[in-house]
């Protein structure tokens, strides 16, 4: 469990001072914009690590998740 923090549509970074390995495969819920909307399950691949937390690039992701991802990077960008 960790903060996802500076969601993108290619990825994301992860607050979790346990993170994971480089180069794992990880899936991650994310919450919608409202609570009432079922979550949005990603896969990714660990690509860095640090004390604070971890990397993700999104892998095989279609093209509606991509589209939710997209909608959500952006509504968090301009708050």
């Amino acid at each position: 469990m960790g903060l996802i923090y500076n969601v993108s549509r290619d990825g994301m970074f992860v607050v979790n001072g346990a993170g994971f390995n480089v180069e794992r495969y990880v899936t991650i819920s994310m919450p919608q914009i409202t609570l009432e909307q079922e979550p949005i399950q990603v896969s990714g691949l660990v690509i860095h690590r640090n004390n604070v937390g971890f990397g993700v690039m999104f892998a095989r992701v279609d093209q509606s998740t991509r589209g939710l991802i997209a909608k959500l990077a952006e509504r968090r960008c301009s708050v």
